[in-house]
């Protein structure tokens, strides 16, 4: 592997993204602009759930405000991404030794995804559009970029300021795997989800709906299996380790058939399960999906029952990024979890869909 980083001898050059299987759309194409959905904002109380111990972002003791905004209808799809990021160039600034400052470009890969034909031990379902596979093979900072760039593309205030510390190269694929980010207070462009966002829109957006306490968005668990892997509560609504192939949960881990672990790896088209309450796909399963925040998983949040408006978390002593829902590679138990990631991971689980702010 070839890292490349702000460090000594660091000289300007570009890499030549290598092509890939996808189709796209002419290079003069206006960038694709996913599908949103509106989000009404509210007062959540928070409280114990039936389902599980308090977890999440809305437990017994704490109260948050959240405003309206708009959330997209999918994840983010592999022609999208590749509409937005085809030939953007990320510059990093390094001092060197007797020399002074120098400058390395790079074209960020807009073509990532593992989950595509001819890249083995991933799958390519019979009838499922390539094109409209959720991008994954991504960092954090990847997911925030191409946030910038849609809103600078989409005459949109950009929402983050950020200074590239280091793109790490794997075989031409370059990636941002450091940098300082900053949210700029009142940008209308396009972001990634807060934690208590997409939760609220993962559930279905309504505290006092049935839907608020299901295990899945927008279904709920098979009644005695909220712990367990396997799940065929989570069928109607979600891709995960047990029922990728099919759509139909396998009955154990042994069943290679039916378990990712052995077979049947990969993405599928987004929007082929049902929605949930707020006409959302895949919130659980097919690809976990990157938040906005900065999280120490071992400090236990105080909530003290005030009022919280819009909260990001960004802990001082964090050092992981958060995703949630779960993927075709996760058990049934994980789906409705959040994880942490380190700022440079990308892997073929993981994807996003954006937000925008609706005042």
């Amino acid at each position: 592997m070839k890292r490349v980083m702000t460090s000594l001898s660091m000289l300007i050059f570009v890499l030549v993204l290598n092509s890939c299987e996808v189709e796209t759309k002419s290079e003069t194409e206006a960038p694709l602009i996913p599908e949103m959905v509106f989000v009404k904002g509210g007062i959540i109380e928070g409280k114990d759930y039936p389902w599980a111990p308090p977890i999440g972002n809305f437990p017994k003791g704490r109260c948050v405000q959240l405003s309206d905004f708009a959330i997209g209808k999918y994840e983010v799809t592999q022609e999208e991404y590749y509409s937005v990021m085809k030939d953007e160039v990320v510059s990093v600034t390094a001092y060197v030794d007797g020399v002074g400052e120098r400058t390395a470009e790079f074209f960020v890969d807009s073509r990532p995804s593992f989950c595509k034909p001819n890249n083995p031990p991933y799958h390519c379902f019979e009838g499922e559009k390539q094109e409209r596979r959720p991008v994954e093979g991504i960092t954090f900072y990847d997911a925030l970029w191409y946030c910038n760039v849609l809103s600078r593309k989409t005459g949109l205030e950009p929402v983050y300021k950020i200074k590239v510390l280091e793109v790490t190269s794997v075989n031409f694929s370059s990636h941002i795997t450091s940098a300082e980010v900053e949210m700029i207070p009142g940008a209308n462009g396009y972001r990634l989800p807060t934690l208590c966002e997409a939760e609220y829109a993962m559930r279905g957006g309504d505290p006092k709906a049935p839907d608020w306490d299901f295990l899945f968005s927008g279904a709920d668990s098979e009644p005695g299996r909220e712990r367990y892997s396997i799940n065929k509560g989570l069928d109607p609504v979600g891709w995960y380790q047990y029922n990728n192939k099919t759509g139909v949960s396998g009955t154990s881990d042994s069943d290679k058939e039916n378990n990712t672990y052995y077979s049947y790896k990969g993405t599928h088209e987004v929007g082929l399960k049902k929605p949930n309450k707020l006409g959302l796909y895949d919130m659980s399963g097919n690809v976990s999906e990157y938040c906005y925040g900065k999280i120490d998983w071992a400090k236990k949040p105080k909530y003290t029952g005030e009022l919280e408006i819009n909260p990001v978390r960004i802990d001082e002593t964090g050092n992981n990024r958060p995703s949630y829902g779960g993927g075709w590679n996760s058990g049934a138990i994980s789906v409705h979890s959040f994880a942490d990631n380190p700022d440079s991971y990308s892997t073929d689980g993981i994807g996003f869909r954006v937000v925008r702010s609706r005042d």
